[in-house]
C-alpha cells in the first residue's frame, strides 16, 4: 500500500504522536550525541560548578548529530524490580 502524504505531512503527525506520549509520561529521559570528544578530564572535576561550565562549553562548541529520547510511565506502584550485573 502506498502511502501519497508528504514527508512533511508524516513528520507532523509522529510529531503529534510523541507529544501526546509525553504528556503521560513520568519521566522524560533526553540524550544528545555531539560532534567531537571534549576532554574528559573536565567532565570529572569535583566542584560541580565547574563540572557544569566545563559541559556547558563544550557543548556550546560542538554539533547535535544525534537526538534521543525515551518516556517512561509508572502502571503500577509496585512493580517487580529486577537488577542485572553484566
Amino acid at each position: 500500500m502506498k502511502d501519497d502524504r508528504s514527508s512533511k505531512e508524516k513528520g507532523s503527525i509522529d510529531q503529534i504522536k510523541a507529544i501526546e506520549l509525553n504528556k503521560s509520561a513520568n519521566v522524560i529521559a533526553i540524550d544528545l550525541e555531539l560532534t567531537g570528544l571534549g576532554f574528559s578530564q573536565d567532565f570529572r572535576d569535583k566542584d560541580i560548578n565547574r563540572r557544569y561550565s566545563n559541559l556547558r562549553t563544550t557543548a556550546s562548541t560542538r554539533s547535535i548529530i544525534s537526538l534521543g529520547v525515551a518516556t517512561y510511565k509508572f502502571l503500577d506502584r509496585n512493580l517487580d524490580k529486577r537488577v542485572f550485573e553484566i
